[in-house]
């Protein structure tokens, strides 16, 4: 569904989607490259993360952000 999409129209619909995800017992060298990397994308990212990342934490590239409690 996602390569139709993509062919029917590229501007709206990417070929590929960047996604990673952290967690609170990651090392913080690898939770630091991931929001490196995270921040440095052009285009759609999707970052999940579990006691890692809260309110105040400011990465300029993103535009939107979902804080989810059960």
């Amino acid at each position: 569904m996602a390569q139709k999409l993509h062919a029917a129209d590229p501007q709206v619909y990417p070929r590929e989607v960047w996604s990673g995800w952290l967690h609170g017992e990651h090392e913080s060298e690898h939770r630091g490259s991931v929001i490196q990397e995270f921040g440095s994308r052009a285009g759609l990212a999707i970052l999940s993360n579990c006691k890692v990342l809260g309110e105040g934490v400011d990465i300029c590239a993103v535009d939107s952000a979902a804080l989810l409690d059960p």
